[in-house]
């Protein structure tokens, strides 16, 4: 059987004198995609002159803006909800044929729609080798096993605290402190999977377009993806501008005659 729980926020201001209000953006409702059941839900808002327009921000999270035309003392935030707590299965969704196995590649509009998730704010020296570490295994894995293996390695690397300081700490502190609360392991794991996921010219933006996918093709983790021969590397080489999409630029590249029998990239 089931569990409901009851929630109850409140939030007040008390003002020694009457001030105006500027707008406020109120993120204090379930979002629409959330898989807990709610059944009930409410917002109250004092004073109760006020304006309110509900909007979603680009990722489907309700938001309420509440506009105050008149002067106050006091502001008055109060929510309640009801939710069922439920189990569920969190391995319960489709995977894409072509990611099935990790490392892929997203398909083109894909990949710029997800750029900002490849951002990265952190590359210190203790993330680097934790990932190099990680990575050092240069099969192909399942997608579903390679993410339960890296949550383990992280759970067994990093220990769990209740952490009541304001903020989240960097990668860098969380290696060297071997601990955290759930916000920086989350932070941790962000940055690692998007790492793990740059491409050449993300590392290097001053590479054109044409030679970032030749260089990528020769780093690709599986042996199949890599140029099979020295060659067939000297040949992209030589062509690489007919991949640019933008203005051509000039670019020095050396490398010395290749043969048939170099079978090695």
């Amino acid at each position: 059987m089931s569990i409901r729980v009851a929630i109850h926020h409140k939030t007040d201001y008390l003002f020694d004198r009457p001030v105006a209000l500027s707008p406020h953006l109120l993120r204090l409702r379930p979002a629409p995609h959330t898989r807990t059941p709610v059944h009930h839900y409410s917002l109250k808002v004092q004073p109760d002159e006020y304006f309110v327009n509900w909007q979603q921000d680009p990722f489907g999270n309700f938001i309420a803006r509440y506009v105050f035309p008149e002067k106050t003392r006091r502001l008055s935030i109060e929510v309640d909800l009801v939710a069922e707590m439920v189990t569920i299965n969190p391995f319960d969704f489709f995977v894409e044929e072509y990611a099935d196995n990790y490392p892929f590649d997203y398909e083109p509009q894909l990949r710029k729609e997800l750029a900002p998730y490849f951002e990265t704010s952190e590359d210190g020296p203790r993330l680097k080798a934790w990932l190099n570490e990680f990575s050092r295994d240069d099969g192909e894995k399942q997608i579903v096993s390679f993410l339960v293996d890296l949550n383990q390695r992280l759970q067994q690397a990093i220990g769990y605290v209740v952490r009541m300081e304001p903020g989240v700490q960097t990668c860098e502190e969380t290696l060297e402190l071997a601990k955290g609360s759930c916000r920086d392991s989350a932070w941790l794991l962000v940055q690692i999977l998007s790492m793990a996921h740059r491409s050449i010219r993300e590392l290097d933006p001053s590479l054109s377009v044409g030679l970032g996918k030749v260089v990528d093709k020769a780093l690709a983790k599986r042996a199949d993806d890599r140029y099979q021969s020295a060659l067939e590397f000297q040949s992209a080489l030589r062509s690489y501008r007919d991949l640019d999409d933008g203005p051509k630029k000039p670019t020095a590249i050396f490398f010395s005659e290749a043969t048939n029998d170099d079978s090695d990239a």
